[in-house]
């Protein structure tokens, strides 16, 4: 098997069986399929994620505590136990948005991007077959675990540096100076540190100049002591989930509202104190005590008493409530 490598974003490597590279040379001219060249000629193209090549380690089991160590999140390891049930016959994208729907119950956003994301810790081979539309229809195909790269860090490309920099203006996020107006080093931030379960997204990452990046990491070394329960928590698909996770994680402990807006996400678009009073509405005890932290007054939350989650999910059962108080309400 030859390999063709094309130079690009992530350096994808077409593995092609029964095809030298050299006597099909001129093929490669003839079509592009989703930003990758594809030979006219060949029935089936597999293309492999960058770092493909090398050792494999076993693949953890779908209910296993290493697997919830290694993706935190609950859709991504809704996807991971499709594909690992389905080595042998890889579903296409269509399947596995279904699959998330049914596992998660409700349509889950973005999908396709928490596919991708797998790859971090898990060669999956995208395989693009010939149909009769005008597209192929790509199978996902698991084939092995990636072996740990030592706590390094991967580095952002270089295209997504340029998009979140576009984003922001070229300006930082928290004082809007910029490199030619300011003379500040801009650099990108993970709004949820990355030891905390943040991921690469766009929507995690934002252009910060140096000294706010680093007031950033002064201030969110404060919160240290509660990173286990951090990231326990704060990739549960519902914000409910987040917040009640990590409330429970530290029963009996003041969590600074800080932490709490952190693990709710929901910045400009929701509120984390109603959160607090919805869980309270589904049988949560939750007591509020505030506190002067230099200039600041800051509110604590403790959860003294919690009920189990409602099986149509909390926000399924806090929209119900909320549906009867108003008909009250109205009779």
């Amino acid at each position: 098997m030859n390999d063709a490598s094309f130079p690009g974003p992530g350096f994808l490597n077409l593995q092609m069986d029964a095809l030298s590279k050299d006597s099909h040379k001129d093929d490669f001219l003839d079509q592009r399929w989703d930003g990758i060249v594809v030979p006219d000629q060949l029935d089936e193209v597999v293309v492999l994620a960058d770092g493909a090549s090398g050792p494999l380690y076993p693949l953890p089991e779908p209910d296993s505590s290493e697997l919830a160590l290694l993706l935190p999140r609950d859709d991504h390891r809704a996807i991971y136990t499709l594909l690992h049930a389905r080595q042998d016959h890889p579903p296409t994208m269509a399947e596995i948005r279904a699959h998330a729907e049914r596992t998660l119950g409700e349509a889950h956003e973005q999908i396709d991007r928490r596919t991708r994301e797998l790859r971090t810790h898990f060669l999956i081979e995208v395989v693009h077959r010939r149909g009769s539309g005008k597209r192929a229809e790509a199978t996902y195909k698991l084939v092995g675990r990636r072996p740990a790269k030592g706590g390094a860090r991967r580095q952002l490309s270089a295209k997504t540096e340029a998009t979140v920099f576009e984003a922001y203006g070229y300006r930082c996020a928290m004082c809007g100076r910029s490199p030619k107006e300011d003379r500040v080093k801009l650099v990108i931030d993970h709004k949820i540190p990355v030891d905390w379960g943040g991921t690469d997204d766009i929507d995690n990452l934002q252009a910060l100049c140096s000294e706010h990046n680093h007031g950033k990491q002064a201030h969110f070394a404060s919160f240290d002591e509660y990173g286990p329960a951090i990231r326990d928590a704060i990739n549960h698909g519902e914000v409910h989930l987040r917040i009640g996770e990590l409330l429970k994680a530290l029963q009996g402990r003041d969590v600074p509202v800080d932490v709490v807006n952190l693990v709710a996400r929901e910045e400009n678009k929701g509120d984390p104190t109603r959160r607090l009073r919805e869980l309270r509405s589904i049988g949560w005890e939750i007591k509020v005590s505030k506190k002067r932290v230099g200039k600041r007054m800051i509110s604590y939350y403790r959860l003294e008493r919690f009920a189990a989650w409602p099986p149509e999910g909390p926000r399924a059962a806090v929209s119900h409530i909320e549906t009867e108080r108003k008909k009250r309400k109205r009779a």
